[in-house]
């Protein structure tokens, strides 16, 4: 495998504390730049925390996280819909005679 024996028994006997305290720090910073700035996405907030943080996450962990927390974006806009056209309001009742009467000669 190509991992010596010192490296396979560093990594197993390491201490998970650190990882966790970072994990929770980031979770909650996330959650506060989400109250602070409830519009934008994920993408946005990721890059948010990597300029003003000094720590930082990818924007695939950061998306894992608000997915886990229920975190979505607000839209600034209202979403417009508009009325369905309406194709034949009245029926063309002199071009189908039209092609009737051509077609019957």
């Amino acid at each position: 495998m190509g991992v010596s024996r010192a490296g396979i028994y560093k990594w197993k006997n390491r201490d998970s504390a650190v990882q966790h305290v970072h994990r929770d720090m980031l979770i909650a910073t996330i959650e506060q730049v989400h109250k602070d700035h409830c519009t934008h996405g994920y993408r946005w907030v990721a890059a948010f925390i990597r300029i003003n943080y000094t720590f930082g996450c990818s924007d695939s962990y950061e998306y894992k996280v608000s997915r886990f927390l229920g975190i979505k974006s607000e839209t600034k806009h209202q979403i417009h819909h508009r009325k369905r056209k309406v194709k034949n309001e009245y029926p063309n009742l002199i071009y189908s005679t039209f092609l009737k009467n051509e077609f019957m000669i």
